[in-house]
């Protein structure tokens, strides 16, 4: 009988004292087993004997996940990419062909991870990268040959996992404050915004920046200035400038980290809204000095003559006599040097829309006033060209 078939062969007599053979062709199975061969004689006792047989299959390749492992010694961190070395092994009996293994992290497909030939009882060293994110721990979980495209001699010791903690030591962005000079400005005024960023996190982060909004009448602005590096509770502030053209309120909006590039333990304080109000500034008319003036004229076409002064000070009248005046409008805003000059006539009482510059000193609050002359200004000795300015 072999295993539970029964098989008969014919014994031929045998004298006493001599042995014979007695031979039998039995085709093994497919697969790897273990088989019970028993052999006895009819009608003798005690005549049966038996044998156990291995039936061996065909030699296959075994991969094992030997280990995973961060790159780098140094504790892992949110938002910082961690690098992990694979170590994966043929233990079998036969080269396993190339392959793909596949990781996930914490249960969620993470990517692929080509795995090349293996020999008899070699090893290969593969990698994979990952960025952890507002997690204290993560589970990483690699398995070979993910495809089933080699055939292996164990097919259930594929599979690898490991823990891995995340420190959560992270910098904390925030906009303390938004400032104005000068605190009440006015149309035409250049305004100075002063904005306070600090790290009230727990590490230091690389450099950034503040993305600004300015919303006012009529009017919009965007502009971005740069934060530099900041260690832990350490503040530094950024300026821009802006320049009104109307009255009303203005709000300004301001953004640090805007698109969300650093990873911060906080990420809801990283915006601050401030108003203000642009009023027109009540200017007198009386006669003034003060300060530094100069004058220029124009022809109108018509016969009229156009001016216009600027006075850093307090004095707004030019020294152009009354009776001549037949219009004027003024402007008035800081002049700082380096910064582009623009004085903007709204109200259109003259034939003057703006007068622009770049400023090689700084003043203080300086008025520009244009006017519409009667006659030839008293200060130039003729008029000039038609068609033509001079300033």
């Amino acid at each position: 009988m072999i295993g539970k078939v029964e098989q008969r062969e014919a014994v031929p007599s045998i004298e006493g004292g001599s042995e014979t053979s007695v031979s039998h062709i039995w085709k093994t199975s497919d697969k790897e087993e273990t088989v019970i061969i028993k052999a006895s004689l009819e009608n003798v006792e005690d005549s049966q004997k038996e044998i156990s047989v291995v039936v061996a299959g065909e030699p296959l390749p075994d991969l094992i996940i030997e280990d995973i492992y961060p790159e780098s010694s140094t504790q892992p961190e949110i938002g910082k990419p961690l690098n992990f070395i694979l170590k994966i092994k043929n233990q079998g009996e036969a080269t396993a062909n190339s392959s793909i293994a596949k990781y996930s992290i914490n249960g969620a497909s993470g990517g692929e991870i080509p795995i090349p030939e293996l020999s008899i009882g070699s090893s290969t060293n593969a990698g994979f990268s990952l960025t952890p994110e507002d997690e204290e721990s993560i589970s990483v979980t690699v398995l070979a040959d993910s495809g089933r495209t080699v055939s292996e001699s164990n097919e259930n010791n594929n599979e690898l996992s490991k823990v891995i903690n995340i420190n959560h030591t992270l910098p904390d962005l925030r906009i303390e404050s938004i400032s104005l000079n000068p605190e009440e400005p006015h149309p035409g005024e250049n305004i100075t915004f002063t904005v306070t960023v600090n790290n009230i996190g727990s590490a230091a982060l690389e450099s950034s920046e503040i993305k600004y909004y300015i919303n006012g009448t009529n009017e919009n602005y965007t502009g971005v200035i740069p934060v530099p590096a900041l260690a832990a509770g350490e503040t530094k502030v950024g300026t821009f400038f802006w320049t009104p053209g109307n009255e009303g309120q203005i709000e300004v909006k301001t953004i640090v980290d805007a698109g969300s590039v650093i990873s911060e333990s906080d990420e809801t304080n990283n915006e601050l809204t401030k108003t203000a109000t642009v009023s027109k500034e009540t200017v007198s008319s009386g006669s003034g000095g003060g300060g530094s003036s100069g004058s220029s004229s124009s022809s109108a076409g018509d016969g009229s003559s156009g001016s216009s002064s600027s006075s850093a000070g307090s004095g707004s009248t030019s020294k152009e006599p009354v009776s001549n005046v037949d219009a004027k409008e003024l402007s008035t805003r800081h002049i700082v040097s380096g910064y582009h000059a623009k004085f903007d006539f709204v109200e259109n009482a003259t034939c003057i829309i703006n007068v622009e510059f770049d400023p090689k000193k700084t003043f203080k609050r300086t008025t520009t006033i244009v006017e519409v002359l009667k006659n030839k200004s008293v200060f130039v000795p003729e008029l000039p060209l038609e068609g033509y300015i001079n300033m």
